[in-house]
């Protein structure tokens, strides 16, 4: 074979290979998927693309639905049950005009409160299951007035600050003398301890959880403003001795707190009064723990023009309160859920508690 036939040979060979390899890599793309004759090929989405993450909804948080306390209008006289989400009057609890501080506890629910009375029985706690029914007499206090109680959320314990009476004159209301007395007492088991040497002007107590400390809302101080203070041991000490009052939410002022209770996870959450003149203030809902204290929500717009006071109920796990505080010359009562800001309710109402 001439020089230019094998040439030729070798062109022929090297184009079928070519060919061949050509087929393999076609044959390849069509089992990998990469589409059929006639069929367009279409590209894969960048990841970002591909994967839309769908927007994260706003935490849910459960509050009860309803909660106790005094109306502050409408002529109405004891306490009253209210629809949480828009303050609407569910139903009486009782008339008796006395009636005050309520307290929802326990499982299932019950609902105690104080009154007054005249001669010996100067004061009494009584208890009503919070679904309906007679109220019944859970303590009798005889020659005896109490100033202010608490039941620890799972019913267990008791706590009252009481002073013997100063005149049991049969028609006339009973006379304290100061200093008062702590009692805290256990409803299963009835053992009690008391602390002597309480100071006058207690108007709140809250157990913590467990119910190992209890915080005690007092009036009282350099200042004469109320201000609330936690007793470590309650259940051992001999004599009221409580540490310093909680930090105010605003930094270098004087605030006055009201209505203390405690959350599941050891905080304490208030009212606050920061009191920006001898008459006005701005109140705050705050949360106490540790070394920080924290303003959960502002309540109501401008200035309250007096400083009576709050109330105040927090839920468990502090996400959700009923505050009612100044409003103006008036008061207003107010709904916190975290996450959902303040919503003023349709009436005030006093003592509130959930």
């Amino acid at each position: 074979m001439t020089s230019l036939g094998r040439r030729a040979v070798l062109a022929a060979i090297l184009a079928a290979g070519l060919l061949a390899a050509g087929l393999t890599a076609g044959l390849a793309g069509l089992a990998a998927g990469a589409g059929t004759p006639g069929t367009p090929v279409r590209t894969a989405a960048p990841a970002a693309r591909a994967q839309r993450v769908p927007a994260r909804p706003a935490r849910r948080v459960v509050y009860p639905a309803s909660f106790a306390g005094s109306a502050m209008t409408g002529g109405r006289q004891g306490l009253q049950v209210f629809a949480a989400r828009s303050g609407r009057l569910l139903r009486p609890v009782t008339t008796v005009k006395s009636a005050s501080g309520p307290e929802v506890a326990g499982h299932p629910r019950q609902l105690y409160y104080l009154t007054d009375g005249t001669g010996p029985n100067c004061s009494t706690i009584m208890r009503f299951r919070y679904g309906g029914g007679q109220p019944r007499v859970l303590r009798r206090f005889v020659n005896i007035s109490v100033a202010a109680f608490t039941v620890s959320r799972d019913g267990r314990m008791l706590a009252y600050v009481w002073s013997p009476q100063g005149s049991a004159a049969p028609g006339f209301r009973c006379d304290v003398t100061s200093p008062a007395n702590l009692t805290v007492q256990n409803l299963r088991t009835g053992a009690r301890h008391t602390l002597r040497g309480v100071p006058g002007g207690v108007s709140g107590l809250a157990w913590s959880p467990r119910d190992r400390r209890l915080a005690v809302d007092v009036t009282g101080g350099p200042l004469d403003i109320s201000q609330v203070r936690v007793l470590a041991q309650p259940l051992t000490a001999a004599r009221y001795d409580p540490g310093r009052p909680l930090r105010c939410p605003a930094a270098g002022r004087s605030c006055a707190e009201f209505t203390p209770q405690f959350t599941t996870a050891g905080a304490v959450a208030f009212t606050a009064c920061l009191q920006l003149s001898a008459r006005t203030c701005r109140y705050v809902l705050a949360r106490a723990g540790g070394s920080r204290t924290v303003v959960l929500a502002r309540l109501g717009r401008g200035l309250a023009r007096t400083q009576d006071g709050a109330w105040s109920a927090v839920d468990p796990a502090g996400s959700a309160a009923i505050v009612t505080t100044p409003l103006g010359a008036r008061f207003a009562t107010y709904r916190w859920v975290r996450g959902h800001g303040v919503v003023r309710l349709h009436r005030p109402v006093n003592g509130v508690s959930w």
